[in-house]
């Protein structure tokens, strides 16, 4: 039986759940620390104030460096188990179980960061989720949501995530004219794309993740969008 985008999400959430902790590792690391830092410079640098709404805040390490930054964020994520591993690292930042396909009123923020979570928003829920976001932000306030784009396909599954047999993932792929288009029938009054690409020592250019990057025509892209 064909499963729903709402049943696919809370596949992916499982998938998560299962792979949280290994994913997170023992110390705190990032898969690309260029391509990160960059995109949280491009973010900071649009802000117009200090609150912020990390989405997919995954093991927190993004959200520690705007806290670090003199930031007030809120980390979020739609897994308990990396919430439970920000609480450990990082007891000072406020966490919150968000799942951001459903309707949240959490007020407004200046400033809502999406890296590498929006890619498993299945098409049919992109809009809504939009919507979402763009009603959690103040008037002037900025999204940024780092996603994928591809030359080959618009969605894939990788059925073993994490080395876990039989736990899969679902990952899609926007252009940027398509996403442009959602956001501003989202309600935003601008967008703006960014390509911030990953560096040249990314696992995702030489490393572990290259196989599936060069087999889907994987590359990065990053939405700003202006409520």
């Amino acid at each position: 039986m064909t499963k729903s985008p709402l049943d696919l999400n809370a596949s992916n959430r499982q998938a998560y759940e299962t792979v949280a902790r290994a994913y997170a590792g023992p110390e705190v690391g990032e898969d690309d620390p260029a391509h990160r830092q960059a995109c949280r410079d491009g973010f900071v640098g649009l802000l117009n104030g200090k609150e912020v709404l990390e989405v997919g805040c995954g093991p927190g390490t993004d959200s520690k460096r705007f806290f670090d930054a003199g930031l007030d964020v809120l980390a979020s994520d739609f897994c308990q188990s990396f919430l439970d591993v920000v609480k450990e690292r990082y007891p000072e930042i406020p966490t919150l179980i968000l799942d951001m396909t459903k309707p949240f009123d959490l007020g407004t923020f200046d400033g809502i960061y999406g890296h590498s979570c929006f890619l498993h928003i299945a098409h049919e829920l992109a809009l809504s989720t939009l919507q979402h976001l763009r009603q959690a932000l103040k008037p002037g306030g900025v999204l940024f949501l780092a996603v994928i784009g591809t030359t080959k396909v618009n969605r894939y599954t990788i059925p073993n995530w994490g080395g876990h047999e039989n736990n899969p993932a679902e990952f899609y792929c926007y252009s940027a004219d398509e996403l442009k288009a959602l956001a501003i029938a989202a309600g935003f009054k601008s967008t703006q794309v960014l390509n911030i690409p990953w560096s040249p020592d990314s696992p995702y250019i030489q490393g572990n993740a290259k196989g599936r990057v060069d087999e889907r025509g994987i590359f990065p892209w990053q939405l700003v969008a202006r409520a």
